[in-house]
């Protein structure tokens, strides 16, 4: 890996990985697309899924495990040190539920309905 692709992974990779861990949620959580599926979860899945923090933690370490194997620098971090996944970890437990967050209010914000409520 050059020096210029170090330095940009190290960049597009924290933005990335939250803005995955984010989809991940939203799709197996909470959107009408996917409802067919979150609906018939079990109650211990569906407690872990409806939780930000947690599923963002372990969609992290999911993220972490293919930096590792792809040899992907986080922030700097290398990719293949035990750190490094501690720290996506940690980020994506962070900035999953802010984006989140986020992502439900924009649906809310721009929904058709005259009530307001959020059917997305």
């Amino acid at each position: 890996m050059t020096t210029a692709q170090y330095v940009v992974l190290s960049i597009a990779t924290p933005a990335l990985y939250v803005a995955v861990s984010t989809a991940l949620y939203m799709l197996l959580a909470r959107d009408l697309i996917t409802r067919g599926l979150w609906s018939r979860y079990p109650k211990w899945a569906e407690k872990f899924t409806l939780c930000a923090a947690c599923s963002g933690t372990w969609y992290g370490l999911g993220l972490a495990a293919l930096s590792w194997w792809q040899g992907w620098p986080f922030a700097g971090l290398p990719g293949d040190n035990v750190i490094t996944v501690l720290v996506i970890a940690a980020w994506t437990k962070t900035f999953t539920p802010i984006l989140a967050e986020m992502h439900i209010r924009a649906l809310i914000n721009t929904s058709d309905d005259e009530d307001g409520a959020d059917h997305g």
